[in-house]
Formats: structure tokens, sequence, C-alpha cells
């Protein structure tokens, strides 16, 4: 009803008008002709409003029924794409394309950091090289002259305040060396460094030393045939003590003699 009231609204304003027209017309007593004409010029605009109503009619109606057919179109579309491949969904909605950014100058793009993988062969602690153990370099060393004690008498009222009450001018004691050491060297260290007097002397042509005195007791002080002697390791050697290269342990002895050595195990006077 109400889109028939819309569609028609014109026609029934130009009845209403003209009635209304004809009735006053009749009560005012005017001029029949003129009502008539007015009735009719009333009814001409009426057709006209009529006419452009039926034409605005017809074009929405137009506009309606393309609508209403491109719905149908695109419904039966959607329910043919729809039947062929059921998991494909349609959107209605309209389609819109991104237009892509420009920029007036791009950055390029910067080179990735590439962490590089660890080749360094991880910290091994060095097993600690031990150096052998190099040969101890000891040996034992001592002075006596003990043979004195049985022959007082051969000595000077002097040097006889000079023998020990036991003999022993240096105990044995063990003692370091260094390489090359001699059993002169060893002496002459010895002596020097316990503060025990020794008189020495050498023949540069022969490179050889020759022990003369030890505490103040000299050759030839409790007679011809007295002196000093070595001794290493229970032998006496015959070369000079200068001669005679320290090895680790030997045992070496300085020895006072009255008698070429025949005294202290000896048959031979060296030193």
């Amino acid at each position: 009803m109400k889109n028939f009231i819309k569609r028609y609204i014109w026609v029934i304003a130009g009845v209403i008008i003209a009635a209304a027209v004809l009735v006053f017309a009749f009560l005012s007593g005017g001029n029949v002709e003129e009502a008539k004409k007015a009735a009719s010029s009333a009814s001409s605009v009426d057709s006209v409003s009529v006419s452009e109503t039926t034409s605005i009619y017809q074009t929405s109606a137009a506009a309606e029924t393309t609508e209403s057919t491109v719905a149908i179109s695109a419904a039966e579309t959607t329910q043919a794409l729809t039947s062929t491949n059921p998991n494909t969904s349609i959107s209605t909605e309209p389609a819109t394309t991104s237009v892509p950014k420009t920029t007036s100058a791009e950055k390029p793009a910067s080179p990735k950091k590439t962490t590089e993988p660890n080749t360094k062969p991880a910290n091994t602690t060095k097993p600690q090289q031990t150096k052998p153990t190099e040969a101890v370099k000891r040996c034992t060393i001592s002075i006596s002259c003990a043979t004195l004690l049985n022959n007082m008498g051969k000595l000077d009222e002097d040097d006889r305040e000079l023998v020990p009450s036991d003999g022993w001018i240096l105990s044995p004691v063990t003692v370091n060396y260094e390489d090359d050491d001699s059993v002169f060297d060893l002496l002459k260290r010895e002596c020097k460094a316990r503060g025990i007097h020794m008189e020495f002397s050498t023949a540069p042509i022969y490179n050889t030393a020759y022990i003369e005195g030890i505490g103040n007791l000299f050759e030839f002080s409790a007679g011809s045939n007295s002196g000093w002697m070595y001794r290493v390791n229970g032998k006496f050697p015959n070369y000079g003590c200068s001669l005679y290269d320290v090895k680790s342990g030997d045992v070496i002895e300085w020895l006072y003699t009255c008698d070429l050595g025949h005294d202290i195990g000896g048959s031979n006077y060296s030193n």
C-alpha cells in the first residue's frame, strides 16, 4: 500500500486539487468555464506530474530490475563455482589494489652478518715436560793428618800445636762440585770456603799443581819422607791432583804421610 501511494502520489494530489477548484468555483458562483479551464490546467499539470512520476517509477523499477538481475547473476555464479569446488570461497567485497609506495632513494639492503664458526681448537693444557733428572753432582772430601799423632817427635815444637787431637783438619763432608772440577779445584775451593790454610805450586809446562802444605803442615815437616797424598775411592792415582776430574759419588781423601805412603796404605808418593 505504501509503495502504491509513493508511486501515484502526484496523480492523487492532482485529482484532489482539481476537485477542490471545482468545489470552490461552485460555491463562489464564479465562471464555470474558467473553473473548468483551471481544472483542465490542473489536470494537465497533474498529467505531466503523473507522466513524470510514471517515468521516474519506470526508471526506478528498471534500476531495481537491473540490480535484481545482477544479484541473481552473482548468486548463480557463486552457486556454480561452489558446486564445482566446494572448498572455493567467493568474496563479494570489492577488491582493493594496493599501490606500492615509491621512495625517492631506496636504501640498499644492509648485508646480513654471518657468524663464522669457531675453527680454533679448544684450549688444551699442554702436558708439562719434565726435564730428566740430572745426575747429582756431589762427592765427599776429607783432610787428615792422623799419622802425625804417632810421629809427634818428628815435628818441630811449634808444629805440634797444629795437629788436631783427633787428626782431622776436615772431617769427611759431602759437597757439590761443578762441571770439569778436578780434585785440585775442589780442594782449593773448600779450603778457601772454610778458612783452611793451603799452599801449592804449579808447573805450567805440565799443567799440574803440587800441594805443598795444608793447615800449615808442609812436606818434610816430619822428615824427608813426609808430605801430602790424595786417594780417590780407596786408590792412589799415579798422576797429579789437577789432572783427576771429579765424578759423582767420589770419596776424596787428603792424607799426610810420614813414610812415602806406606803408612797410609800406599807405596808411592804423589799428589
